[in-house]
């Protein structure tokens, strides 16, 4: 949680740094500095400062000391009173020499956030990696009061639930050839039943579930690095 803060607090300082650095460089441009500061700020920060940085700032205003008409530095007379512009290229670059700083402090604190959240994600992922539900070159059948499943690699929690009408015998097989599978049975919220595959890596088992009937049991598998299949049905 610490680096998550962290991170989080990274990103809001570069995004202010580089917004300082969007509002300098777009005032010596002639380009609104409030609206493109503003947009860093408030919504994706690093698309639009690409966006900026790319596309806008290429484009220099200059305005025209005679009737403060604004337009494009590329043209050498005022396009409404004809008068000949004054562009000075000396101011810009002192500009934005003064201006690296905002923009370097910006960068390192993105990077440094990125570093920092990247090792946050890793960390919790490899903390709930037995959680997250995986399974590689499975086959699977799963419906209604059936679900058969082969696979090279499974992990994390799986369910499914059987409705026990005509049918109430839960035939329950497997055959794990390493990792380990936990198996538990539920009616609502109580646990009925429970078995795992390192007490017995090859397991069939009828089980009597008459009891039930009319319910909805619950059967919820835990695989831990699975390697085998599996099969429960009724019958």
């Amino acid at each position: 949680m610490i680096k998550f803060l962290i991170s989080a607090i990274l990103i809001l300082l570069s995004k202010i740094f580089m917004a300082l650095w969007v509002y300098k460089d777009a005032k010596s441009r002639g380009i609104d500095p409030v609206i493109w500061t503003l947009l860093i700020l408030f919504f994706s920060g690093s698309l639009i400062f690409l966006l900026y940085t790319l596309i806008i700032r290429k484009e220099r205003n200059i305005i025209c000391e005679n009737c403060n008409f604004i337009q494009s530095d590329n043209l050498i007379y005022c396009g409404r009173c004809g008068n000949k512009m004054k562009i000075d290229r000396h101011d810009e670059l002192d500009n934005n020499q003064g201006n690296k700083t905002f923009l370097a402090i910006g960068i390192i604190l993105l990077i440094s956030s990125i570093a920092i959240g990247s090792v946050f994600i890793y960390e919790t992922i490899s903390k709930d990696i037995d959680n997250i539900p995986i399974s590689l070159m499975s086959v699977r059948t799963k419906y209604n009061d059936k679900w058969k499943e082969s696979f090279r690699y499974k992990n994390g929690e799986n369910t499914h639930k059987f409705k026990i009408k005509d049918k109430t015998i839960l035939n329950c097989s497997w055959n794990i050839e390493s990792g380990s599978i936990e198996v538990k049975l539920y009616d609502g919220d109580k646990q009925i039943r429970e078995f795992n595959s390192n007490d017995n890596p090859d397991y069939n088992e009828l089980i009597d579930l008459s009891d039930y009937k009319g319910s909805k049991i619950t059967l919820k598998l835990k695989a831990k690095k699975a390697l085998g299949k599996i099969h429960f049905f009724l019958e």
